[in-house]
């Protein structure tokens, strides 16, 4: 849109004060040459004329009796200049400090304008979003289109900045890229443009949003799947296009980058190198304190540490052979605190609940809980009621 500003030290800004030297100057002149000046900015900055105003309008804002005096008191502090406009006099404002004034010009409003057409137009932005998916064409990252703020909002870029919108120049694109990429015309760096996914990631937003879109419908888009992983914004999207230079423009190293891409789906969250189970996942995190590299009884499949600790050596620090416990025949571990590990596992209660029917492995009673405690203690202090005197 539109708009004029002027700086906050505009009032005392030394073109404002050159008035005060000119020959005609009184106590009315600097306040009316500084309005004269302002009415004609909003009028420039009103109809897109790019500072520029003609003498009509001049006559128009200072009156027919006044022009003159105001529009050469104007030129002599600096406000203004004198400019042909097809063979009239014109007037254009002074537009080399921004900080005194500054008005928009008619190709940035109208490429707003454009850009806000195109952003609204369909048959653009679902082709768009179809090739693209919901990753950026610059850094490879999930965008959010939901956000209205934040790096990592989702927005389009013109490849042609001032040009129309077409689906080849038209791209998905983060508001940290748009950002840094500016009109287009500034150095991008490492900001270059990665080629489409040849399986664009969608989330469930964007899937939605083109099964329910009229335009969709009827112009025969399927709409597409939704992609396997959930893939939150600002992280790598799953088989993004990446750059061949040494640091690719993700922030990722080509072979992580390759790596990510082969596995499809999967979120880049864990290393590549990352050891894995039989099953392919990754290793469930450890939750007892024992090395890896701790010496392992077969028999019992603990840590020779561990059976240390359990109590299972002889007076003279020999170990002994395990008396298993019932519940080893059932494929249990030991009876225990419950506390083994890093102390934030299990009840802390001794022994374990029976399975359900199961009557040969009750519970062993707890003697001295501190529930059980008390109760005796209950029993030991409760007072027989006295009935009132005279009943």
């Amino acid at each position: 849109m539109p708009f004029v500003r002027w700086g906050d030290t505009a009032a005392n800004h030394p073109i404002v004060l050159s008035v005060l030297e000119h020959e005609d100057c009184d106590d009315r002149l600097v306040n009316e040459v500084n309005g004269f000046v302002n009415r004609c900015a909003q009028q420039a900055g009103a109809h897109l004329t790019d500072y520029v105003i003609n003498r009509g309008t001049a006559a128009h804002i200072a009156g027919p009796s006044r022009v003159d005096v105001l529009v050469a008191v104007a030129i002599f502090a600096g406000y203004m200049t004198t400019v042909d406009i097809d063979g009239r006099v014109g007037y254009k404002l002074v537009d080399t400090d921004h900080d005194f004034l500054h008005l928009r010009l008619r190709e940035e409003v109208e490429f707003e304008r454009q850009r806000r057409s195109d952003n609204s137009n369909p048959a653009l932005i679902i082709p768009v979003r179809m090739r693209d998916g919901d990753a950026c064409r610059y850094c490879g990252r999930v965008v959010n289109w939901g956000a209205k703020t934040g790096a990592w909002g989702g927005t389009y870029d013109h490849l042609e900045p001032g040009k129309p919108a077409t689906v080849d120049t038209y791209v998905v694109c983060c508001r940290s890229c748009n950002s840094a990429r500016s009109d287009g015309t500034k150095p991008r760096g490492e900001r270059t443009l990665l080629t489409a996914p040849s399986v664009p990631y969608f989330s469930k937003h964007t899937v939605e949003w083109i099964t329910n879109h009229q335009w969709a419908q009827s112009n025969g888009y399927e709409p597409p799947a939704r992609s396997r992983s959930n893939v939150r914004p600002g992280d790598p999207a799953p088989g993004a296009a990446t750059t061949g230079s040494a640091t690719t423009s993700t922030g990722l190293s080509p072979a992580t980058t390759a790596a990510s891409s082969a596995a499809g789906e999967r979120a880049d969250t864990q290393s590549v190198n990352a050891p894995k189970t039989a099953s392919g996942g990754a290793p469930a995190p450890r939750t007892d304190t024992q090395s890896v590299n701790a010496p392992v009884d077969t028999a019992n499949r603990h840590p020779v540490g561990e059976r240390q600790k359990r109590g299972s050596t002889s007076t003279d620090g020999a170990l002994v052979k395990n008396q298993q416990h019932p519940t080893r025949r059932e494929g249990t571990d030991l009876v225990g605190t419950g506390r083994d590990g890093p102390g934030r596992v299990g009840s802390g209660r001794v022994g374990r609940p029976p399975a359900q029917g199961d009557t040969t492995n009750p519970p062993v009673p707890v003697a001295n809980s501190p529930r059980s405690r008390r109760k005796r203690r209950s029993r030991r202090h409760t007072r027989t009621t006295t009935p009132p005197i005279g009943e």
